[in-house]
């Protein structure tokens, strides 16, 4: 006989449920459509990894402790480096590399979004007779009607445009010019950014949006037919900046004299109420890492928002639902962003597309092994090559990478006069080793200026982010002249480039000496497609992510076959990637010109 156990619950923003689950049974995805679940998605922003109570026991938040710990906590759980990007992900299923929104975010006055050829969730999920609303922050392009929620799948969209508003206004200053006879003043601190469907709301003023945006989606939930299926996608502006919250909910971190860091965990824990949980399945996902001017904490992470260092990229999940036979686990299986949307197209029974989502849910349930063993960070040609990849435990950054130092130690609420140095308001750069060249590189270098082969069983190479001309390492330095080519200013030059390579981070093999390694054979394929890249790229790490999670020692040096496997996986995605639109700006844009409100109709979309 199967034990039911049933678990009283408080769900992100204290969102109360009642769930009954059978302890021995795990059910299919397949057998999980069947019972045509409820989905509500809820998404949030700029969490960092050492802000909630699971992964720092200094944090108070007990609605949504309750909920992570009686869920399953995703411990490697990945995201974009930011907004759009994640969103993007999330909603199509596919790398954002291949829809050109791998970069940045979409600016208010941009004409640009979500490409339209590409069917996205609420579309797929419609067409399985679901009823589909979008609650919150949208951020994925609004610049022409077409790319606005209710044209792209959801029945009902209440919210806002654009990246961020006041959480009370609920508008958003711009600082584009426009003509004098345009001009007009930001009443109230900027324009309108609020809608209910696709008519401004201007009645909400002074309420603040986690409760407006919570409210909603109770009024929705309530006012429906229990037995129709629901997707839901509930999108907070909590933690993004500017970081508000009511008083009253600062209190509970009075002890923290940083009034900053105090408000921005005051904003995490609100709630709402599900009146018919029991075939709900409630996914809650930050969408990239925490930014520390905004007070959050990564620890022990490398890196924050905006970067490829894993406190950038990942991210906090969990999940609950009844189908699930192991509430108050955790999971280290690898999940990708583009794996919601196949998990819950699953799911639910809706129409499958092709796309870079692997469905994760049989490996939630127990039903198989972790469907994922490799993925891609992100990757750009933009200023440089730049890209992230994931084989197994190894991780492969490409590229100069910015953003990445390290907390410089863990956050503690019981030290408040300390707090923000220990966020990375100040921070250690990594401790560097002395400066030495690395064993016979000299020798090499002598035998391959004099046609000299390397011996293939050298086992003392070892490629550092050392120069390569031997015209620099017979420089002498103690001279205060030079000869010839070089000149002070040549040697000054040299000294400076060498500073910033060293500050740039742990060692780093480079790509023209790993393409030239003399143990690798390189297909004349891969070989092409990388080095239209990498060649003015050069530095590659490498790290492994059980042993190493915050990212200190890179192994591009010794594990080079491991290097050469994960280049020839990104070069199968290089052809791939889509080229990053210029970011224009387009003064149509401006709300002066739309009633004081943040509105589409200056663009025309493209397909």
């Amino acid at each position: 006989m199967r034990a039911a156990i049933c678990k009283s619950q408080l769900t992100t923003f204290a969102f109360a449920v009642m769930f009954c689950t059978d302890s021995t049974l795990s059910m299919s995805a397949r057998e999980v459509a069947e019972k045509r679940p409820h989905v509500i998605l809820i998404v949030a922003d700029d969490l960092g990894w050492s802000d909630v109570s699971w992964n720092n026991p200094n944090v108070v938040m007990p609605h949504m402790d309750a909920l992570a710990k009686n869920g399953v906590i995703l411990n490697q759980s990945y995201v974009q480096p930011t907004c759009t990007p994640t969103r993007a992900a999330l909603l199509t299923g596919r790398y954002p590399f291949k829809l050109g929104l791998q970069k940045d975010v979409i600016a208010a006055n941009e004409p640009a979004g979500l490409p339209l050829h590409v069917d996205i969730l609420p579309q797929l999920l419609k067409k399985a007779n679901y009823e589909t609303h979008a609650i919150g922050k949208w951020h994925l392009g609004f610049c022409s009607w077409d790319y606005t929620p209710t044209k792209r799948g959801f029945d009902s969209f209440y919210g806002y445009y654009t990246a961020a508003t006041d959480y009370y206004t609920h508008k958003r200053s711009t600082s584009v010019k426009v003509p004098e006879d345009k001009a007009r003043r930001d009443h109230g601190g900027g324009f309108l950014d609020l809608r209910n469907n696709t008519t401004p709301d201007d009645t909400k003023d002074g309420v603040y949006s986690t409760h407006l945006f919570a409210s909603v989606a109770e009024d929705i939930v309530r006012s429906r037919k229990p037995q129709d299926p629901l997707f839901m996608y509930l999108a907070f502006q909590s933690v993004h900046s500017p970081v508000q919250v009511p008083q009253n909910y600062s209190q509970i971190y009075e002890h923290i004299q940083d009034q900053d860091r105090r408000n921005y965990l005051a904003t995490l824990d609100f709630g709402w109420s599900n009146p018919h949980p029991e075939n709900t399945l409630s996914v809650s996902y930050f969408q990239n890492g925490g930014s520390v001017k905004n007070s959050a904490s990564n620890w022990p992470l490398r890196g924050e928002k905006s970067s490829l260092w894993e406190g950038g990229v990942r991210g906090v999940a969990f999940i609950h639902s009844p189908f699930l036979p192991n509430p108050g686990t955790v999971t280290n299986q690898l999940h990708h962003a583009t794996d919601w949307f196949r998990t819950i197209i699953e799911i639910t029974g809706s129409p499958t597309s092709e796309v870079d989502g692997v469905s994760q849910w049989d490996a939630f349930a127990g039903v198989s092994g972790p469907p994922r063993d490799k993925m891609i960070y992100n990757m750009y040609s933009l200023e440089g090559f730049k890209a992230g990849v994931r084989f197994g435990d190894y991780k492969m950054l490409i590229g100069r990478m910015l953003r990445n130092n390290w907390a410089s130690s863990p956050p503690s609420a019981d030290s408040p006069a300390q707090y923000k140095h220990e966020v990375g308001h100040k921070i250690r750069r990594p401790a560097w080793p002395e400066r030495k060249l690395p064993a016979n590189f000299l020798a090499r270098k002598n035998k391959e200026l004099t046609g000299g082969e390397t011996p293939v069983n050298d086992t003392s190479k070892s490629f550092f982010s050392e120069p390569t001309s031997n015209k620099f390492n017979d420089f002498d330095y103690s001279k205060k002249e030079s000869s010839g080519d070089f000149t002070h200013r040549n040697r000054r030059a040299f000294q400076k480039n060498k500073g910033k390579r060293r500050k740039d981070g742990e060692q780093y093999i480079l790509w023209r000496d790993l393409k030239n390694h003399p143990e690798l054979v390189w297909q004349a394929q891969v070989m092409q497609i990388l080095d239209q890249h990498i060649k003015n790229t050069n530095r590659i790490r490498l790290f492994n992510m059980k042993d190493d999670p915050e990212e200190r020692n890179s192994l591009s040096t010794t594990n080079i076959h491991v290097l050469q496997a994960m280049l020839d996986y990104l070069s199968t995605q290089l052809q791939y990637m889509k080229s990053i639109p210029a970011n224009r700006k387009v003064i149509a844009a401006h709300p002066v010109y739309w009633n004081d409100v943040w509105s589409p109709g200056w663009c025309q979309a493209t397909f």
